[in-house]
């Protein structure tokens, strides 16, 4: 379970043998956690109300699937200064744990899901994740993370909804984290998360299914062409009616960012920090049977040795 600050999702996967993940079921609510904060950073009553609704909803399909839940929480929760109230509640009323995860922990999973979604990469590759609160970024070789940031450039925070002025915020936040990843000179790069999905879909089957790159002038010439669509028009276009007053601004905080890092071209993963969640949880679960195993066998041994 994915707690964004725009929406809430889940996910219910299995591991298939190759080592990947199938895709079960799905769900997702639009909350928009980070509009409704107020001026003291808390969350009001009634959206923690409607935050654990959702959760119970969750929960309640996920072990419908016999599936063990697990919920993380990203930027609006980071930021929230009652979200122990929300953790809490979750724990009393659903048995639910909430883990509230850092940018850098966001950062890493969200980069562990996007890559594994996606074959042939080569090893060092940088993932862009844009969510409502914040742009996770992310470069790593294979499965190892070698840098993590996490900027407050989430598509419900940007100030402005003009290009002009959106490329402007996106350059001047950005400014030392684009430094960091320039010198890291990635060879591949990866956008992930709802927008990114979404501009998948616009751009066509070959992106959205066969993984082909969209070059950095394409998603400039999307992302502007969003920004100037009329609500019929984003319809018309295939933009879902929940997405269709944030695609926009995310898609041109995301093309901001790719060309101020200077990259040729971007992949769109299917695959992001609820997928990460998965990954991480099943290869605990495969830790811990290993120690037990070996714990047995040590157990065995040495009552053999005593006999």
């Amino acid at each position: 379970m994915d707690l964004g600050s725009s929406s809430f999702h889940l996910l219910v996967a299995a591991p298939d043998p190759r080592g990947g993940l199938v895709k079960l079921s799905s769900y997702r609510e639009v909350l928009a956690l980070g509009r409704h904060l107020d001026a003291e950073g808390r969350l009001p009553a009634a959206v923690i109300g409607r935050a654990l609704d959702a959760l119970g909803t969750m929960v309640a399909l996920s072990r419908s699937f016999r599936a063990h839940p697990i919920a993380v929480g990203t930027s609006a929760l980071r930021n929230a200064r009652n979200r122990a109230e929300l953790v809490q509640r979750a724990a009393d009323s659903l048995d639910l744990r909430v883990e509230i995860l850092s940018g850098s922990e966001e950062a890493e999973l969200v980069y562990r899901g996007a890559r594994s979604a996606l074959s042939g990469l080569p090893e060092r590759t940088a993932v862009l994740d844009l969510g409502g609160g914040s742009l996770e970024i992310a470069v790593g070789e294979q499965d190892a993370c070698l840098y993590t940031a996490s900027l407050p450039l989430g598509f419900l925070r940007v100030p402005s909804k003009e290009p002009r002025a959106v490329r402007a915020h996106v350059l001047a936040s950005a400014r030392a984290v684009v430094k960091r990843v320039r010198a890291l000179a990635p060879e591949a790069w990866v956008l992930s998360g709802g927008t990114a999905r979404a501009l998948a879909t616009l751009a066509g089957p070959a992106y959205r299914v066969e993984g082909r790159p969209l070059f950095r002038t394409g998603l400039e010439t999307l992302a502007h062409e969003l920004a100037a669509s009329r609500p019929a028009r984003l319809e018309e276009l295939g933009v879902k009616p929940e997405r269709g007053e944030t695609i926009a601004t995310g898609a041109l905080v995301l093309a901001a960012a790719v060309d101020a890092l200077r990259a040729p071209w971007v992949h769109l993963s299917r695959g992001g920090l609820r997928e990460g969640v998965v990954l991480r949880e099943m290869e605990r679960r495969r830790r811990a049977l290993d120690g037990r195993l070996g714990r047995r066998a040590a157990a065995y041994s040495a009552g053999m040795a005593l006999r």
